[in-house]
């Protein structure tokens, strides 16, 4: 008995080519083009207009989990130091004052090889799906052959594995990534990580049934129990860091609602995928009632332009007029 399973595969394959066309379409290679300076991340757009990141825009407001770990840092340096300070009995003035400036900056170090870990990840995550887009949707590429045991860090390693990991569990089969989107209302524009297929459960059924399944149109189900799946559309941003933070939601939220406008393709799906630095483990977490994630999402960024304007108007209000002679 043909169970369509066969017809279900074209089915996806001819989705994940119609999408392509339509994003490749929508945002041709060259429609945005990064403009970052040392001042931050800023992208050229079709309009003319030189917009600042998302990230940066969400930068406006301080993570208090940053702040913590700053603290806790320097906290941490003046505990492994401060003994020596003291010479003859008696504490080293000149040498307290070093100690308090070394621990001020004592987390930058930290942050800036984060960042680098983040950026290789973020890379060899890049090269591994756009190799398998260029091979074709059923020609996943060994994810075992983007990583090298013997030269690359462990946590890149990890993360990566990480990665092989959901797709497996998810049948996921990627799209497009590192879309540059943006949004001339909003004035503002980004990297969106991924798009992809995932292949989700709808109904568990029986635990212990050997599924036999049928598969019609993008649904599958199974012949004996309740177990049924479906391919759906999934956004998904890619994270590195130690621990979710309440901005990625917002930042997901205007990167949904850009991709959307821009392109008319809705995903059913939003995710953050964590993936861990040790342990080749990840963690998933989905991004539920959307509209008010960007609803939240947009007063935000009225906000963050607020403390722009504010910043400004101060500015200007601290110069001191030019005598024109």
């Amino acid at each position: 008995m043909d169970n369509g399973l066969n017809k279900q595969k074209q089915l996806v394959e001819d989705l994940v080519r119609d999408t392509q066309n339509q994003i490749d379409t929508a945002l041709p290679p060259g429609a945005v083009v990064p403009r970052h300076t040392g001042a931050g991340h800023f992208y050229g757009v079709p309009s003319g207009g030189v917009y600042p990141s998302v990230t940066g825009v969400l930068g406006a407001f301080k993570d208090p989990s940053i702040q913590a770990f700053d603290m806790n840092e320097a906290l941490r340096y003046v505990e492994a130091n401060i003994p020596n300070t003291v010479k003859d009995g008696k504490f080293d003035l000149l040498a307290v004052a070093d100690m308090l400036y070394k621990a001020k900056t004592a987390s930058r170090g930290i942050f800036m090889d984060a960042a680098d870990i983040g950026t290789q990840i973020h890379d060899r995550r890049e090269e591994y799906y756009q190799d398998w887009i260029d091979a074709g949707v059923w020609n996943r590429p060994a994810i075992g052959d983007y990583y090298d045991l013997d030269k690359d860090d462990v946590r890149l390693i990890s993360a990566i594995r990480a990665l092989g990991t959901f797709c497996d569990e998810h049948q996921y089969i990627p799209i497009r990534c590192e879309m540059l989107v943006y949004s001339d209302k909003y004035k503002l524009a980004g990297t969106l990580d991924d798009l992809g297929m995932v292949n989700t459960i709808i109904r568990k059924g029986e635990k212990n049934c050997t599924h036999k399944m049928i598969h019609e149109g993008l649904n599958s189900r199974c012949f004996n129990c309740d177990h049924k799946r479906v391919w759906q559309l999934a956004l998904t941003d890619l994270k590195s860091s130690n621990q979710f933070k309440d901005s990625y939601f917002l930042q997901v939220a205007i990167y949904q609602m850009m991709f959307v406008q821009l392109t008319g393709i809705k995903p059913k799906r939003n995710f953050i995928l964590k993936t861990n630095k040790e342990g080749g483990k990840y963690q998933l977490e989905e991004l539920k009632k959307m509209p008010s994630l960007i609803s939240a999402a947009k007063h935000v960024i009225m906000a963050s332009g607020a403390i722009a304007k504010v910043k400004r108007i101060r500015k200007e209000s601290n110069t001191k007029p030019t005598i024109k002679i």
